[in-house]
Order: C-alpha cells, then structure tokens, then sequence
C-alpha cells in the first residue's frame, strides 16, 4: 500500500515504557530474522506484557509497503531570455542529485544524527536501548530515529500538507512511541528497496532546513547564496545542526544557538574521522555572522518588480487553463509544489522601456492620481513582451497609497478590469470596415453634419432605438464643408467619421473590430454595434488594442496573445501551453492602405507629430475619449507594437486643467501624452534594429472611381460585383486615365481640378444628396482618356 498515515491505532494508548519495550523486541527480532521474523516475534513479546489482543491488532495494522512520492519544490518563471521574474513555492525546496550535494553535508547530517547509518537496516536497536534506558530514568524523552526513519517521517508529513489533510499533519508531528512504531517498520521495508545513497539524498532534499527552507539546495542559496555542491565544512556543519530544531537554531535569528549546535556536529565529524582536529577548530572558529550572505527567497508576483503585472497574467493563465489541472485546487498545487519551470514571453529590455516610458511621463507618486499602461506586443507571434503600469504591485498602505493589484491591461479573464473607453482609437476599425466595402481614402465625406437619429440613418444587425445622436468635432482639421477619409484620418475629425459610419453596418464594423483583435470589450461580453463605437464607446483593454496594433504591423494576421512559450516539470516532461495561433483575418490590401493612412497620422501635421521616429516609418492613431476622461495612442512599425493609454483607474473622470508630472496640461488627448511617451518606448525598444518599411498601399483603395452610379452601399457583395463590372469595363480601356476625384468640392474648384488634369467639365442636373446645395455629389465616368469630358453632378441638397 502507499505510504500513508495509519490511523487505526491512533484511539490506542499504551504507556511509554510498554511500547518502547515492544519496539526494542521488535527491532532486536528485527536484527535476527528481518521482518518476517518480527511478525512471529511480536505477538510473544505483546502477550508478555498483557496486551495480546491490542497489540497484535496494532501489529498487523502497520503497513508493510512504502511508495515515496516526490517532495514538492518551487517553480520559476522565466523571461525569454532565461532571467528569474519570480518564483512560487508552499514549500522553499529545490531538488537535486546527491552528485550535487556536498560531502561535507553528506557527512555532517550523517555523523550527528545518525553515526550507524551505513550500518543498520533502517532502525538501529543501540540507539532504542539508549533511549529506552533514558527514558526510564528522565522525564524528557529520548528519541532514537534513525536517517531513515525521519525521512519516512518527513515524507509522511509532506504528503499530508500537499493533500491539504492538517489532522494527518498533526498525527505525522505527534510524539508518540506508536509513530515510531510505524515509522520504524516502513523504515525497514524502505531500506529493502532502496539504496543508502538514495535515502541520504531523499532525506537531505526533504528536511526542514529553517522554519521557511526545505532541503539541502533552498537552505544553501537562503543562507550563504551558494549551491549545495560548494558547502563548506564550517557551512555543513551550521546547516546540519539546524535540522534538530530549525526555529532555535536558525542562524539569523539565533547565531549563538547555531554556533553551539555547529560545535556539537564538528566534534561528531572528527570522532567519525571526517574531518581532522584542525579542521573542527578552524572551522568552529569563523564566527556565525559571517559565513551567512543570506538571499531573501521571496515569492509570488510581487516579487517581480516592474514585471508583476505581467507575471499575474501569467499566472491567471495557469490556474484558468485545464492543461495544468482538473480544477483550480490542483492547478494552485501543481504551481506551488510542482517544481514547474514557466518559460515566457517577456522582454527584460523593453519590459524595462515601457516602465521607464510610463513613469517617465506620469511618476508613480504623481498627485493627479493618473494611471498609464503601456504594452507591447509581436507582430505575425503575438507575443506580450512588456506591460507595464505606473503603480507598485500590492496592496495600498499609507506609506505605499498608490500600490494596487489590479492589471490595468487586461480583462477580467486575466483577473483585470474591465477595460476602458478607447476614443479615437476606435476609427482604426470604420476606417478599415470602409476600405473593405470597397470604398477608398480619396472619398469626400460629411464635415458640417452633426446630428442624427440612430434608427433611421445607422444600419445594423441589431434592433437599434430611434434615439438623436449628436456628434462634434475634437478636432477640426482642413475648413470646407467635406473632406477626404484620409484627411479625416490624419486629423482625426469626428464627423466625417461618423458619416462614414452611416454608410456602413454598424455589425460589420465590430465584426471587422474582432478580425483585428478586439474580439471582447474588458468584461468578456461582445463589443457593442452602435454608432458611438466609432468614437470609442467600447471598453477595450490596453493589451487588445496592442494587438490590433500587431495585426495591422503583420498585413492583417490576427494572434491571440501569447504569455507562455514552455512549462516543463522537475523530470524534463512538457505541460502543453496554448500554442501561437495566428490567422489571415483581414486582406492584406486592405491593412496596407489602412496603414498608409495611419501613417499621415504621424506626420509633422498629423494628430500624433509627437510620436515621430526619425529614420523610421511607424503608424498609429489617437484616441480622446470625452472630456478628456481616457487618453489613448496606439501605433507600431513593421517589427512591433504598442498601445500607451492613461486615464483614472477607478472611474470615468476628466484628466484636464491640472498639473501632470509637474506641468501644467489645460486638456489632456492623445497626442499630447500616450503619443510621446509610445515614441519614448518605441526608440529604446527599437534601439540596433534595423528599419523596416510597409508595403505599398493599394492604390485602387486611395484613389477610387467617383461616379454616383457606381458608389458602393453597406453591402459587401453588391460592392464586389460593382467592382468586378468596373474591373471589365477598365479592361477595356488600357488607354484610359483616372479621373481625379472631386466630390465634396465647390464646383469652381471641381472644374480647376479636372481642367488641370487635361479633361472638359461638362455640369449636368442637380441631384438631390446628403450634400449641402451647390458641392459636387457625383461625377461620371471614372476612367477616360484625356481630353475626354467629364460630367459632374452637383448637388440640390438633402431631400430636394
């Protein structure tokens, strides 16, 4: 049977004297025939001191099998580059070999708790006479275990912890002859099947070695920083005599009690003929105090520095993922004592950039009381490798008020929040949407148009009310009363966008918010398909709108998020881990001009000309959520991107008209802040890597036939066969020019405009539109030789 507490006879009691009788004739008969023996002994012995019936039963009941399990140990999480982010532990132990175990310890522990080791067969009969005979004439009691016999203890003890069974924990501790007992007979049987050298370093890999440090290995690294391998004598011996009594004897808090204990195992070495008397005397001469060079062994996340918050997302991972555990119980234990190794994705370096990014625009202390986040992930990988938040990780004190534990960054499948309005930043998905219906950069939209009525100017899947919605402009832009998508976009002027949303679905927009890796708002719920998404209504988190960054970087590849490359036990064996998932979910075509557009954004007469990168092209948007209440900027290059947002982490609050990181802000966009401290990042991150360039756009998506009949709708399919027919009759036509697109312009600038390319204007009737009476609603044909007329349609107004 396994080694287990036995329980039967717990209900028993004998007098001391009686059981330390039974166990002595036991072990002698022991000594004579073995086990077997034994068992026709006891019962002999047993009736001698009138207690046959009992102690036969308690006999019998002793298991005569043993199965060890391994010791739990503490796992690690690494970065990518292999350096410790933190380590997690019940139990501070690590596992190692006995070649990787000091001799000296070997002979420390052996000499001073038990000499005859090497001797006797897992119980020594001289030392239970010793200790009958001073047990009979002390009150104290003598104990006579042998190396063996306390790591069955030990082993016994460790089970009971990791199974979460404090009685057995208890019963384990108990000082009782009946333990020993127990003890002494699965000593026996465990010395049957395993060697000496596999005791010993069972037993130095499992025993208390301070009142937090287990095993040989921890106790080292803990006390004097070193590997057990490279102990020397004074240090065995002081580590050696900890064991008796770990509280009274710990070196840190009880030098003089080690030091008289560390005597008392020198003097044992040198009677074993270990050491010599020099030896003992030169090592028993270095005082205490120094010999220790102690290493905090702290644990868990917070121990991980700027790293903690991507730490907690890693283990979140874990205790959610049933690859690790059927339930979150057993994935806690396979944590805290399965000695994982946790390879991740982190970055030290820019892991390192996005810290000094975010607090180098708002400290940690800074009395505004802002958060920043910022996150980085790998384009065509999906790899997070840097998050990070200008606040301490724990929990508030009043000498640490702006600690907390919650992630900023991620959702609340990640034990985060619940994300937050994402401003501006929300265009990236209607601009994208818009060129995928096939419309282009080049078309002229709506900038004087503010009001509107939800149900009858939106389209959309759901059931939307019939409620006014009244948009303004953050940002102004070129004057007129229409302007191009592309100039809308390196504005970021709202109107326009919000005309473009009413000639679009409102579904097909969040679809196309979820192929570029906004799949979730914060709180796990679907993103909301309404027309305020456009400007940001949805909550998203600061890691999804990295990710979209990425998917864009990548040609329209979307990855999930990837925190771990590897998990592997003690013995080598790998725990899968969610694998690099990526996939084609937008046209490439389509990102590159998307792109081309975000990258007029940063410009020097863009929304974000403080995010620049000399010598390197980058793309990205800024968002502004109203009143100021949230400040975003999401932008990458090719090789990476990042998403900075700021904002109050416990509620929706402006950020305006106060002092930030000592200066005086007025109001707080995207620009001003998230954008240069994304370029801050991004140049250290990107430090010694060579630039890249985008691909080309495509141009038949920045600049697209005009002509009022063949204008897409919100219907994809009816846009395709649109293209198609134009693609046939363009076909025919290889003479032909594009024609300059002019809807939107007066109709003076329309005539200059087409006149300068080598055309003749012809004007034909007025037709009723959006547009406001007077601009050019249309124009026809898209494609004509030079020289050819053109016709354009201006407009009566709306409803004329």
């Amino acid at each position: 049977m396994p080694l287990t507490p036995h329980t039967a006879q717990q209900s028993r009691a004998k007098r001391p004297a009686q059981i330390l009788a039974l166990l002595l004739a036991f072990v002698l008969a022991v000594g004579a025939g073995g086990v077997a023996m034994a068992g026709l002994t006891m019962p002999v012995v047993l009736a001698a001191s009138s207690t046959t019936s009992a102690g036969t039963s308690l006999f019998d009941d002793l298991p005569d099998e043993i199965q060890i399990d391994a010791p739990s140990q503490r796992s690690v999480m690494l970065a990518a580059d292999g350096s410790r982010i933190a380590t997690f532990y019940a139990d501070n132990r690590i596992v190692v070999p006995i070649e990787k175990i000091s001799e000296n310890i070997q002979h420390a522990v052996v000499s001073i708790e038990d000499r005859r080791f090497f001797d006797h067969k897992g119980v020594d009969p001289e030392g239970i006479a010793r200790a009958l005979v001073n047990n009979a004439l002390h009150d104290d009691v003598e104990g006579a275990s042998t190396l063996t016999q306390q790591y069955v203890k030990n082993a016994l003890i460790e089970r009971a912890r990791v199974s979460g069974d404090d009685g057995a924990v208890h019963d384990a501790k108990k000082q009782e002859y009946s333990r020993k007992l127990r003890e002494a007979k699965l000593a026996i049987t465990l010395e049957k099947h395993a060697t000496k050298q596999e005791i010993l370093n069972g037993y130095l890999n499992i025993a208390p070695f301070g009142p937090s440090v287990y095993g040989v290995e921890a106790a080292s690294l803990h006390y004097f920083s070193k590997h057990a391998a490279d102990l020397t004598i004074s240090e065995a011996a002081l580590l050696a005599g900890i064991t008796q009594s770990p509280a009274r004897h710990d070196p840190i808090k009880h030098p003089e009690s080690a030091a008289n204990r560390r005597a008392l195992v020198l003097a044992a070495m040198e009677r074993d003929g270990h050491i010599t008397a020099e030896e003992r005397k030169e090592a028993a001469a270095q005082p205490v105090e120094e010999l220790l060079n102690v290493q905090d062994m702290r644990q868990g996340c917070a121990t991980a520095g700027t790293a903690a918050y991507f730490c907690e997302s890693v283990i979140q991972q874990i205790l959610t993922d049933e690859h690790f555990g059927k339930d979150a119980d057993e994935r806690r234990r396979l944590l805290y004592r399965g000695g994982l190794t946790i390879k991740t994705t982190l970055d030290p370096a820019k892991q390192k950039a996005a810290y000094d990014a975010a607090v180098g625009s708002v400290p940690v202390d800074d009395p505004s009381g802002i958060s920043i986040a910022v996150n980085a992930v790998e384009p065509g990988t999906g790899k997070v490798l840097a998050m990070a938040q200008n606040s301490p990780y724990g929990d508030p004190t009043e000498a640490n008020p702006h600690a907390r534990k919650i992630n900023l960054s991620v959702g609340r499948d990640l034990a985060g929040g619940s994300g937050f309005h994402t401003g501006s930043t929300g265009k990236v998905f209607t601009l994208v949407e818009w060129l995928r219906s096939g419309r282009h950069l080049s078309d002229r939209v709506l900038t004087n148009r503010g009001e509107y009525m939800i149900k009858r100017d939106f389209q959309s899947c759901e059931n939307l009310a019939n409620t006014p919605y009244r948009v303004r402009n953050m940002e102004l832009g070129p004057g007129g009363y229409s302007m191009s998508v592309l100039d809308a976009t390196k504005h970021s002027v709202n109107r326009p966008y919000m005309d473009m949303t009413t000639k679009l679905n409102l579904c097909n927009i969040r679809k196309t918010a979820n192929d570029l890796g906004a799949l979730t708002l914060g709180n796990g719920k679907p993103l909301n398909a309404l027309p305020a998404m456009t400007l940001g209504a949805n909550e998203l988190t600061p890691l999804s709108m990295a990710n979209v960054g990425a998917t864009m970087a990548a040609g329209g590849k979307r990855c999930t998020p990837v925190f771990l490359t590897e998990v592997t036990k003690p013995n080598g064996d790998a725990i899968e881990v969610p694998q690099i998932s990526c996939e084609q979910t937008v046209e490439p075509n389509v990102i590159n001009t998307a792109v081309y557009a975000m990258q007029q954004v940063i410009s020097p007469t863009g929304t974000a000309n403080r995010a620049i990168l000399p010598g390197r092209p980058a793309a990205g948007k800024t968002g502004t959520a109203n009143d100021n209440k949230h400040a975003w900027f999401v932008g990458f290059t090719p090789q990476l991107a990042a998403s900075v947002w700021m904002g109050y982490a416990d509620g929706d609050k402006s950020m305006s008209y106060q002092r930030i990181n000592g200066e005086w802000t007025g109001m707080v966009f995207g620009g001003k802040i998230p954008a240069p401290t994304w370029k801050n990042f991004m140049q250290v991150a990107l430090d010694g890597v060579p630039a890249a360039q985008f691909p080309a756009p495509d141009q038949s998506l920045v600049q697209g036939p005009q002509n009022p009949d063949e204008r897409p709708s919100g219907d994809r399919s009816q846009t395709n066969e649109r293209e198609n027919r134009r693609e046939e009759r363009s076909s025919d036509r290889t003479e032909d020019a594009a024609v300059p697109g002019v809807v939107g312009y007066s109709q003076a600038d329309a005539t200059a405009v087409l006149r300068r390319a080598g055309f003749n204007v012809a004007v034909g009737e007025a037709r009723s539109s959006e547009w406001q009476a007077g601009v050019i609603m249309g124009q026809s044909p898209s494609r004509a030789p030079r020289g050819a007329t053109i016709t354009i349609y201006p407009s009566s107004g709306p409803g004329n």
